[in-house]
This record gives C-alpha cells, sequence and structure tokens, in this order.
C-alpha cells in the first residue's frame, strides 16, 4: 500500500518547524557547541571585546537570516505546494521566525552582559 501523497508534504514543513524551532530553543538554553578555549585563557582585558566581538556577529547573523527569510517568505506567499496547495512560505515561515527569536534572545543576552559588565567598571 502507498502512503498518501500529502504525507510527505506535511512531514516535510513539519520538520523544518521542528528544526528551526528546536534551534532557537536549544540557543536558549544554552545548547549549542561552543569552543572557548581561546578566550577561556584570555587575560579579562581582552577576554571581554572578544566575547562582546562574538556576541554583535552572531546578532549580525540573526538578522541577516531573518531578512533573507523574510525575503523568501514574501516571495513563496503565491507559490503554491505540489499536493496540498498550501503556500511554500510556510516553511521559509519556520527558517524567519526561528532566527528572530534567536536574535530577539542574544539582543536580550546581550544587553544584560552590557548593564552587567557596566555596573562593574
Amino acid at each position: 500500500a502507498q502512503p498518501a501523497p500529502w504525507t510527505g508534504e506535511v512531514a516535510g514543513m513539519g520538520f523544518a518547524w521542528l528544526v528551526f524551532l528546536g534551534a532557537a530553543a536549544g540557543f536558549k538554553r544554552g545548547l549549542h557547541v561552543s569552543i572557548d578555549i581561546l578566550t577561556s585563557r584570555l587575560p579579562r582585558l581582552l577576554a571581554r571585546p572578544l566575547a562582546l566581538l562574538v556576541q554583535l556577529l552572531i546578532l549580525a547573523f540573526a538578522a541577516y537570516v531573518v531578512w533573507l527569510g523574510i525575503g523568501f517568505t514574501l516571495r513563496t506567499l503565491s507559490q503554491p505546494s505540489p499536493v496540498l496547495r498550501l503556500p511554500q512560505s510556510i516553511i521559509y515561515a519556520a527558517v524567519t521566525l526561528g532566527f528572530l527569536s534567536i536574535g530577539l534572545r542574544q539582543a536580550w543576552f546581550l544587553a544584560t552582559r552590557l548593564r552587567r559588565w557596566g555596573r562593574r567598571a
């Protein structure tokens, strides 16, 4: 017996949402791989600016992916999926919302860290 034709399409869309919202949840909990062998050995005077640079790069990357995701989402609003005829933008919206969540979390983390550093200075 053949599976229903729509199951693969729904599974693909669900997988996209699972991956990108899961990535955002993992980011929130600090579960992503981080290599700090260099920064952990640097003097505090150098480690702080390097850590700030890394945090800013993460925020910039998340913002860039959100910007790209919005473009893809809007461009694919009128492109229906092959079987269910749902907008293809459903998949790109997962990328956009996942990275938006990562970016917002990163911005909050960065603001909190800068406030804490400001109090110690």
